[in-house]
């Protein structure tokens, strides 16, 4: 029994001796590390984690590169060490969020991008009363349109007159593979009296926003600040979105009167 442990050890260092890293780096004139690439394996140059830094030793960008392409979740500082920007990434493409900030660690930005293609994106306004205004904008063929918005007021809470936009809530961000995603979606809809309805559709969109695959949820009637609870289950490693459309109707006609798509990105990580 012994000599089986003792060969089971030393073949997992035997293999875990292959795994030495190897380092890339390029100074500065005055020495100082400009960047780094660490690469897992001594002979694999496409895959590895790459850091650039600032002549003042703050990071700029950091990333990490899968078969040649930037995959993951990239971020990029100021000098001041502040983060400047959060970019999702899949294969080399934009594919989840992209959040931009001031140096005042102020939201200022954020876009939803689906293979490469910037699809919908909010811009974070404050007033002179600090009244937040997130606008809600969907880009098709280059052109934006603006579709809803929310108004948060100084105290923080909500101006459900003026709110044409929803809220989502998870119970965590990050979640083992196979999990069980629980989230809740509240839609604020100012002025959505008794004539109208809301329906909410989940699942998953292409780039041109057509549910490719729709999840067990159907289509649901709520009435203004009703919540819809949403189960579903985390089968992919890494970025993950929830999303799903959210169209406004006539409780007269069935037309349409406003429609919103929803997002809402976690992180799912390889079960023990």
């Amino acid at each position: 029994m012994r000599r089986i442990i003792f060969l089971i050890v030393i073949s997992l260092c035997l293999f875990s001796c292959k795994k030495s890293t190897k380092v890339e780096v390029e100074l500065y004139k005055d020495g100082k590390v400009k960047y780094e690439k660490k690469f897992l394996y001594p002979n694999d140059t496409l895959n590895y984690t790459y850091t650039e830094y600032y002549n003042n030793g703050i990071i700029k960008d950091n990333y990490k590169v899968v078969n040649g392409n930037i995959h993951g979740r990239a971020i990029a500082y100021y000098q001041s060490g502040n983060i400047e920007n959060i970019s999702d990434y899949v294969c080399g493409k934009l594919h989840g969020l992209n959040l931009v900030y001031n140096d005042n660690k102020e939201l200022v930005r954020e876009s939803l991008y689906l293979n490469n293609r910037q699809k919908i994106y909010l811009a974070y306004q404050k007033n002179k009363k600090n009244y937040i205004k997130k606008l809600a904008y969907i880009v098709n063929n280059g052109k934006a349109k603006g579709v809803g918005q929310m108004v948060i007021k100084e105290t923080g809470n909500i101006d459900y007159d003026l709110t044409y936009y929803y809220q989502i809530f998870i119970e965590e961000d990050t979640v083992k593979l196979g999990e069980i995603i629980k989230s809740s979606i509240v839609p604020v809809i100012g002025n959505c009296n008794e004539e109208c309805y809301i329906e909410i559709e989940m699942g998953e969109f292409d780039d041109t926003f057509t549910m490719i695959n729709k999840s067990e949820v159907e289509e649901f009637e709520l009435n203004n600040l009703d919540t819809l609870l949403y189960d579903h289950k985390a089968d992919k490693v890494g970025i993950n979105l929830i999303m799903g459309r959210m169209s406004v109707r006539s409780r007269i006609d069935g037309s349409l009167l406003g429609e919103l798509y929803i997002y809402r990105d976690y992180y799912v990580e390889f079960s023990d």
